[in-house]
Formats: C-alpha cells, sequence, structure tokens
C-alpha cells in the first residue's frame, strides 16, 4: 500500500473515490482530482461519491476528519476548474437520511467523541474503522427489517428526490473537459 497521488500515471478507464475527497485540505483536493484526471484515457470517466448538504455538517464529520461537505454548485466548480466536467450529479440518500440525521449525530457522539481528541490525519485513519452500535452494526434480529425487500420502498422515494440540494450524499460521474 502506498500513497496513489505519488503512483506513476497509469491510463485506466475508470476511477473510482468514494468518501475520500473530503478528507484532503483544499491543495490535497486539487491534487487528487489532477492526478485522477491524468490517470484517465481520453475517453475515460472519474466518479465521486462525496458528502453532500453543507447545513449537515455534523458530528461524524468532525469525527471522520472531513474538511467539507460539498453543496452541487461546489462539486460542479471544484471538478470544473481541475479540468473536469461534471456530466451527471446525482443526490442520494434524501430524505431518509436527513430524517434520521439527529439520531445519528447522538449514536456517533455518544459512541466515539473520544475521537475528536485525535489529530485530523488519525480521524481520516480511523474513519473506516467503525463499529457504532446501531449506526454501522446492528443486532441480528434487525435484519427482519434491515433488508433489500423491506427497504426497497425507501430505495424508491430516495430515487426520486435525486435532486434535492439537501441529499446528504452526491454521486458525481465526470469526464475530461473538451477544451
Amino acid at each position: 500500500m502506498g500513497d496513489w497521488l505519488m503512483a506513476p500515471i497509469e491510463p485506466c478507464d475508470l476511477v473510482i473515490s468514494c468518501m475520500v475527497m473530503e478528507h484532503f485540505d483544499d491543495e490535497g483536493q486539487r491534487s487528487f482530482i489532477c492526478h485522477g484526471r491524468n490517470c484517465l484515457t481520453a475517453d475515460g470517466t472519474l466518479i465521486a461519491i462525496v458528502p453532500g448538504s453543507p447545513a449537515h455538517w455534523g458530528i461524524e464529520d468532525e469525527i471522520a476528519g472531513h474538511y467539507r461537505r460539498y453543496s452541487r454548485e461546489a462539486a460542479i466548480s471544484v471538478f470544473g476548474k481541475e479540468g473536469m466536467d461534471v456530466v451527471h450529479l446525482a443526490g442520494l440518500t434524501y430524505p431518509v437520511s436527513n430524517i434520521l440525521f439527529p439520531l445519528s449525530n447522538f449514536i456517533v457522539k455518544r459512541s466515539e467523541s473520544r475521537k475528536l481528541s485525535l489529530s485530523m490525519v488519525d480521524r481520516t485513519k480511523q474513519s473506516g474503522i467503525r463499529g457504532v452500535p446501531m449506526k454501522t452494526t446492528f443486532p441480528k434480529f434487525l435484519g427482519l427489517l434491515l433488508n433489500e425487500k423491506v427497504m426497497y420502498p425507501l430505495h424508491i422515494i430516495q430515487k426520486a428526490f435525486g435532486q434535492s440540494e439537501r441529499a446528504m450524499v452526491l454521486y458525481c460521474e465526470t469526464k475530461r473537459s473538451q477544451v
């Protein structure tokens, strides 16, 4: 394992970034997008999934070492500044995440607030190592409710609200600008 930003450029058709960009300061974010762009073949695609709705900044962002959440306009702008066009942008998880947001903040604060004393780097490193009861881990009996079939109506509702400014997760599909 190493630093992807320092890795040699290897042309590829697809780069996927899932909940990574928010962990970089402005310069790191710029470097990350540029490296991703430079890795793409002429017709390649960079997909980024990032936290959306800056109004929903919460304890989880602090604990995870985030520098930002993205509005739709900010996502388009940050990619555009680095020579990438957003060709598809969709909000994910609205309104379900928004309804559960206060409960989520309560659970995370209770379980992980000790992480606030860590450095931003250490918070980022630990952001993928989580065992938060009733947030990331659930008792087996809840599988009767938390499964694909029961949750499918919520999936349909969330798809219907894919253009909401309040979506707490954004899916950004980008291509090199044709300048």
